[in-house]
């Protein structure tokens, strides 16, 4: 479907990882109307222990006018940082978000990986997503430099 299409609007969907040392990330899946858009696992290759956050790109694409359902699963290890051991520990993470894409606007929506509570909290309990979303943005026309719709 192309942006400019009846009823279409755009989404640019990212992830960040601002938990703490403690959770080494394993994998990322990422879903949107019960389609995967993204599975990123931790690498295979000799020396590599977690996935680095940075390799989960950013995902733009068009979508129909109305609400959508963004699903996100982490799959977390534990690791010993500072005074906190959480080795042998496994975590997963689900998280769902609704979110409303109007005709020729731009919806950006952050996930975000994060710590809720403080030391006091059950490691169970710690590692979170929250949202961050920013609705009715214009989008960039194709002659454009793209700097409307990558403004934060």
């Amino acid at each position: 479907m192309e942006p400019s299409a009846p009823l279409a609007g755009r989404a640019l969907i990212d992830f960040e990882n601002e938990l703490s040392d403690a959770f080494g990330l394993q994998g990322v899946l990422i879903g949107l109307d019960d389609l995967l858009l993204c599975w990123r696992a931790m690498p295979s290759s000799p020396g590599a222990t977690y996935l680095d956050a940075n390799s989960i790109p950013a995902i733009s694409l068009p979508l129909l006018e109305g609400d959508h359902t963004l699903s996100v699963l982490l799959r977390l290890r534990g690791r010993r940082s500072g005074g906190v051991n959480f080795s042998g520990y496994w975590f997963e993470v689900r998280s769902t978000h609704v979110f409303h894409v109007d005709r020729g606007k731009l919806t950006k929506l952050a996930s975000i990986a994060y710590e809720k509570g403080g030391p006091a909290k059950p490691p169970v309990e710690r590692p979170a997503i929250r949202y961050v979303k920013r609705e009715g943005l214009p989008i960039a026309s194709p002659g454009e430099s793209g700097a409307a719709a990558q403004a934060p």
